[in-house]
């Protein structure tokens, strides 16, 4: 394993009723999509802006999640929950999460391309702003490895990319 990784506390904390999310599925949430709700939030609130003052416009939001290790956990460890995981651990719906709870029209989709996601995100929001498909965007992303296996198989992936790189030149 590395020798430094990075721990995020209290990740099982959130306040569901603050976002309109019932109990049981605030449960069921990938952490990745409780913090993307929370950090949004915080960087409207940064920005001057009143959340409750983007309802209705034309707003797009693109997330770029590439890995989420709850899902599995939660569906094949605890099947007495089954279906529920789908929804909330679902990387396909997290930037749709968002744009539901802010009540805004734009564009709304997660972009996966691995490591450089965010990047396109980015790239994909402006693409749509200039395109006049939305007047503005919000643009998140998270991965969180949670599970050690995950974060091993990155580490590996990153180390057999850098002695790949270094047999090029």
């Amino acid at each position: 394993m590395p020798h430094r990784i990075g721990n995020i506390n209290n990740i099982e904390k959130f306040d569901y009723d603050f976002f309109n999310i019932p109990v049981t599925d605030a449960h069921t949430m990938d952490p990745a999509a409780r913090l993307l709700l929370e950090h949004t939030y915080e960087a409207i609130i940064d920005a001057g802006v009143n959340p409750k003052k983007l309802r209705g416009t034309s707003i797009g939001v693109f997330t770029a999640i590439c890995v989420t290790d709850t899902e599995n956990y939660l569906t094949y460890s605890k099947p007495h929950i089954a279906g529920q995981p789908l929804l909330g651990c679902n990387k396909a719906v997290m930037a749709n999460r968002i744009s539901c709870w802010l009540g805004v029209t734009g564009p709304s989709y997660n972009i996966d391309t691995a490591c450089s996601s965010s990047h396109f995100a980015m790239n994909e929001a402006y693409r749509q702003i200039r395109s006049g498909r939305c007047d503005a965007a919000i643009v998140a992303g998270a991965n969180l490895c949670l599970h050690p296996h995950t974060h091993f198989g990155f580490y590996t992936l990153v180390m057999l990319l850098k002695i790949e790189a270094r047999s090029y030149f």
